[in-house]
Formats: structure tokens, C-alpha cells, sequence
């Protein structure tokens, strides 16, 4: 019994000895990285970058922010130049009605003198919006420069030439129908009849450079007529047209009442250089 008592005891002296050493051997071959604690002045330091960085970085997002307002970025490629109605572009396709026969348009007169629901037709196209009025900061953008409104300061008028151009279309229109629309109850602004040849002549050459500025690129397609046995023109093309809802929509948002153009206002864009 003494023998395996001595025996285990030996044993477990055995096992501390090899455990000895193996600490001892951890402890010389192993090296723990110590770090000495943050000084004060390091602390100070580093608060000092982080303050700066946070600084420079909202002074950048601030010069960027008025950037941007100054100078918007255009979402519809086709417009090079800027437009305060630049959110109101919408495009869809819209087919065209021939104007031939049963596909005609609200619009055409079929034949017949006009009668007062076309008339209330063409005008709810553009009456009273071919002015709109803009604050400044989009005036200051605009690359033609624009007069300040009398009476309505840090506001100007603008107009978006869709709506002169179909003015100016409507007036042909009624010039086709002298017995129904007498040139001295058409009077311009300039004390010129609206449907005198000077102002349609005008008119004319308007529209002639609109349609040569856009340059409609739809597609016309041609189909088999058994009538006159011969391939046709078919009008009804498909077009890529912007909603034009909309952007009467921006306009009947933004229209100009009333306002006195013999008032000339002094325009702090010119006196502040356009700012």
C-alpha cells in the first residue's frame, strides 16, 4: 500500500515538473505586445483631427449644395440648355391621328367654319400661359436674361416658347376663316392685327424653325392601299413626344396674371452680376 501511495505521489511530482516547464518554455518563446496608455496630449490630438476632418467635410458638402442649386444637373439629354420647367419633361409615345377622313382630331374644323368648342379647344392649349413667373434663382440661370416683375419683388417672367409657338399656329388657323374671325377684333400688343400678313408671316417662320429644332426622327411607314393599288404613306406614325400635360401643368402652376409692361423695374441680378 506505501509502495503505490509512494508511487502516485512521485507522479503527480512528475507531472508539475513538466508543467514547469512548459510555462517556462511559453514564457521565454512567446512575446505580448504591451502598449503604453494614451497621453493627454495624444487624446487632445486625435479629438483635434477628427474635428477637422468633420469640418472640412461639411464645408465641401456645403459648397456643393450651392453648386448644385446654381447649377442643376439636366435629366433629359435632348435639353443642352438650362429650363426652369426642366422637371415637368415627361416623354411617352403617342401615335398621330391622320387628320384624313374619320381619324381626325378635336382640333380640325372638317370642313366646316369652327364652331365655339373648337375654338374653347385651341384655346385651353395656351391662352394665359404664355407667360409664367419664376423666382429668382432660376431667372439667374436662364440664358437669355429676363426682366423682374413690377410689384412682385425676387419674381420674373419667363415663358416657354411651346406656348407662343402654338399662339402663333392658332392664328394661321383663323386666317383660313376670315368669315368667322375679323382681323380688327385680333389685335397685338403692338397695335398689329394678330391675323394680319406681317404677324402670320412671323408666325410661319416660328414654327418652321421649331419643327427644324427638334427635328422629329419617328419613323413614317408605308402599307399596301387596295384601293389605288399602291403602297401608301399611312400618317398615323408613332411618335417619342413629351407629356404635354405636364408641362401646361407647370405652367398653369406658375401663370402671370396680371402685369404692367410700361413699368420698367430695376433688376438686381445685373446690379449683383447675375447672383
Amino acid at each position: 500500500m506505501s509502495n503505490r501511495s509512494g508511487s502516485f505521489e512521485a507522479s503527480i511530482g512528475d507531472d508539475k515538473e513538466r508543467l514547469l516547464y512548459y510555462n517556462d518554455s511559453i514564457s521565454s518563446s512567446s512575446t505580448i505586445p504591451t502598449y503604453p496608455p494614451p497621453t493627454p496630449r495624444r487624446a487632445s490630438r486625435s479629438i483635434f483631427t477628427l474635428l477637422s476632418l468633420s469640418l472640412t467635410t461639411n464645408i465641401f458638402l456645403a459648397f456643393l449644395s450651392i453648386y448644385l442649386l446654381r447649377h442643376p444637373i439636366e435629366t433629359d439629354k435632348s435639353q443642352i440648355l438650362y429650363t426652369p420647367a426642366r422637371d415637368a419633361v415627361e416623354y411617352h409615345a403617342i401615335t398621330f391621328t391622320s387628320g384624313y377622313l374619320d381619324d381626325k382630331s378635336p382640333y380640325q374644323s372638317n370642313g366646316t367654319v369652327p364652331d365655339d368648342a373648337q375654338d374653347a379647344a385651341w384655346r385651353d392649349l395656351y391662352h394665359e400661359l404664355i407667360y409664367s413667373r419664376i423666382p429668382r434663382h432660376q431667372a439667374a440661370q436662364l440664358t437669355n436674361r429676363t426682366v423682374p416683375i413690377p410689384g412682385d419683388e425676387g419674381y420674373y417672367i419667363a415663358g416657354l416658347d411651346v406656348f407662343h409657338q402654338l399662339h402663333c399656329l392658332d392664328n394661321i388657323r383663323k386666317s383660313q376663316w376670315p368669315q368667322r374671325y375679323s382681323p380688327s377684333e385680333h389685335m397685338g400688343g403692338q397695335g398689329m392685327s394678330l391675323l394680319s400678313a406681317k404677324h402670320l408671316d412671323h408666325c410661319i417662320d416660328q414654327i418652321r424653325q421649331s419643327l427644324m429644332c427638334a427635328a422629329d426622327v419617328s419613323t413614317g411607314w408605308l402599307e399596301w392601299n387596295e384601293r389605288f393599288q399602291k403602297n401608301l404613306a399611312v400618317m398615323s406614325t408613332t411618335h417619342s413626344c413629351r407629356r404635354f400635360e405636364k408641362v401646361r401643368e407647370w405652367a398653369r402652376e406658375r401663370k402671370l396674371r396680371v402685369w404692367d409692361a410700361s413699368v420698367r423695374v430695376e433688376d438686381p441680378l445685373e446690379r449683383d452680376g447675375g447672383m
